[in-house]
């Protein structure tokens, strides 16, 4: 008998930082960047249209302001939904032809950026660029849940000016005229968010909704949807045996549940049917004197953004001044990490 031979090689898993560390001031919103994040850690550049495989957000929050509503901390992520899923996808393509064609109209190949990438930001409260992220830290060994600069808290350098994490924009060319003159006024440059925001631009937008965008840009579904022939009553007769008279019963038929199940102009994400982002995990303390951790679990984050709320908490004196968080990747074959495109998501 013939010795049978395996392959055995397998893809090496790249070496890359698993926990990541943040802090985040009480009673304030901010946003982790995984993409961001671990380009900056493992010196390596990720790109953000990737669907991240989390395997568990530790958060470590503060105590509450009072005993009654007591304090909230809400994980959110990009909704999972296909609306989401297409409008990135034909928003990342609208940007990227805009830009190769204008390329290739100049025959200017040679000057696109290394690392141009589509940027994008949650909702309308995510700030721009790197501002918009937050930086990791190292938590040390110790009382590192204390006051602001006490305990072996290590932040990680600031952005510097080699350091590049630049929103995305699209040009609206000749958007608007002088009143006056009647002269086109210059491009617009205008930023894309996926939750909320607008579907055509007014002069001082500086954003547009890529949901409302997306929205838009499609024919509707018909509704209510047209009965189809007569429905053939033949068999359990005497069940249907209402005599010469079955207009209640084609009544039924035809008008009960003849409209879609749900909104046919209002997508979710839009700003008129659920712009909030999708929660993960939350927790409610009315300690007023303890700290409180909790654990969302798994869950995967579109674009790698997380979003993370914190109100009612108590930072007066010398009590804790930061909420601490640990994100938790999950390794994988993506430059060491578990991910999908957001093409395939």
């Amino acid at each position: 008998m013939a010795k049978r031979s395996f392959n055995k090689k397998a893809k090496t898993l790249q070496p890359a930082v698993m926990k990541l560390n943040f802090q985040l001031p009480g009673n304030t919103t901010g946003y982790v960047g995984l993409s961001n994040a671990t380009s900056r850690l493992n010196r390596r550049f990720m790109r953000q249209g990737l669907n991240w495989a989390v395997a568990n957000v530790k958060v470590t929050s503060l105590p509450a302001l009072d005993n009654v509503v007591g304090t909230q901390c809400y994980v959110s992520s990009i909704p999972h939904t296909w609306v989401t899923a297409n409008a990135w996808m034909k928003s990342f393509s609208m940007w990227k032809k805009q830009q190769d064609e204008a390329v290739d109209a100049a025959g200017a190949e040679s000057i696109v950026a290394r690392f141009r990438d589509f940027k994008i930001v949650m909702d309308g409260t995510q700030g721009l660029n790197e501002t918009g992220l937050l930086t990791p830290v190292g938590i040390g060994p110790g009382d590192f849940v204390g006051p602001a600069g006490s305990g072996p808290l290590e932040v990680y350098t600031s952005a510097k000016p080699s350091e590049e994490w630049l929103s995305s924009q699209i040009v609206i060319p000749n958007h608007d005229v002088d009143q006056v003159t009647g002269i086109a006024l210059p491009a617009e440059e205008v930023y894309l968010q996926m939750l909320g925001g607008v579907a055509g631009l007014t002069p001082g937008d500086d954003r547009v909704g890529m949901i409302m965008g997306y929205a838009q840009s499609r024919s509707r579904p018909q509704s209510p949807d047209p009965i189809g022939p007569a429905a053939n009553l033949g068999w359990m007769s005497e069940m249907f045996d209402v005599g010469a008279d079955s207009s209640v019963v084609l009544d039924n038929a035809e008008f009960r549940n003849n409209e879609l199940p749900y909104d046919a102009d209002e997508y979710p994400g839009t700003g008129f049917n659920m712009q909030i982002p999708e929660v993960q995990g939350y927790s409610h303390n009315q300690s007023t004197t303890g700290i409180n951790t909790f654990n969302t679990g798994p869950f995967t984050a579109p674009c790698g953004l997380i979003r993370f709320d914190f109100k009612n908490q108590n930072t007066a004196g010398t009590l804790p001044q930061y909420n601490y968080i640990t994100v938790t990747l999950v390794p994988g074959t993506h430059r060491g990490y578990l991910a999908e495109t957001m093409e395939e998501f």
